[in-house]
């Protein structure tokens, strides 16, 4: 993914990207442990970047006030939008439609993802 892309992605929350990384997570403990299906399925044989992509699509869709289009995220991922609208279905349902994510499993993860980047910072520890 070109460094455009990935600035147009970033404009996506820290939130919603936490969120997405906790979906992508959820959806692969599912399929592990003997809750696999068809979409388990279609996710597992599909470009990893693009079920990403799915996830972030999903977590602004649950958490932002505006989120942005399909067809923008399409854009800025380079998938046809038709493939990230059926990716997109089939991490819900991988999900079982469940898009709440607790404070503490969101803490945790935030924690997990953040603190690394606040080490690497100019005064950091």
């Amino acid at each position: 993914m070109s460094r455009r892309r990935l600035h147009q992605l970033a404009q996506a929350s820290i939130s919603c990207l936490i969120v997405s990384l906790i979906y992508l997570v959820r959806a692969g403990i599912r399929a592990n442990h003997g809750d696999r299906d068809s979409d388990s399925d279609a996710l597992a044989g599909a470009n990893p970047r693009h079920v990403v992509l799915a996830g972030v699509v999903l977590a602004a869709k649950y958490l932002e006030d505006a989120p942005f289009s399909n067809c923008f995220f399409a854009a800025v991922g380079d998938v046809p939008v038709t493939e990230l609208n059926a990716l997109e279905r089939a991490l819900l349902r991988a999900l079982h439609s469940d898009l709440y994510v607790g404070d503490e499993l969101f803490t945790a993860y935030r924690g997990a993802v953040l603190c690394p980047l606040d080490a690497t910072a100019p005064g950091g520890a």
